[in-house]
């Protein structure tokens, strides 16, 4: 990926199996969740994976998350500030938020 903004954080296996499995949706505008965005280099990848034919929603806790899209000057991209161990957060989100296509969970839960 070139002139990427972001550093990515993934094993190196992982490629592969998001490949296997996510390339049926290329090209036809998949709805993206990815549960844990650190500091967004997942979503820039997702993105240009999906040649930014594609909706992204991602959720952290982290307020600093808010930024990544306009760091990023995407439009398609969304952040939403939320614990993923809170299950109010959930239902809330649930009932406002269409299906997603794929839903990646790169998170940590230390809600205790």
């Amino acid at each position: 990926m070139k002139n990427r903004k972001f550093k990515i954080h993934k094993w190196l296996y992982y490629f592969d199996i998001y490949d296997r499995h996510f390339k049926k949706f290329i090209g036809k505008n998949p709805r993206i969740l990815e549960i844990g965005v650190y500091h967004g280099g997942s979503l820039e990848m997702w993105n240009n994976y999906f040649d930014e034919k594609c909706t992204i929603y991602g959720i952290d806790i982290n307020p600093n998350c808010l930024e990544i899209p306009q760091k990023l000057n995407k439009n398609n991209i969304t952040i939403i500030l939320g614990n993923q161990g809170d299950r109010q957060f959930w239902k809330e989100f649930i009932d406002k938020t269409e299906k997603f296509d794929i839903v990646i969970d790169e998170s940590t839960c230390t809600n205790k």
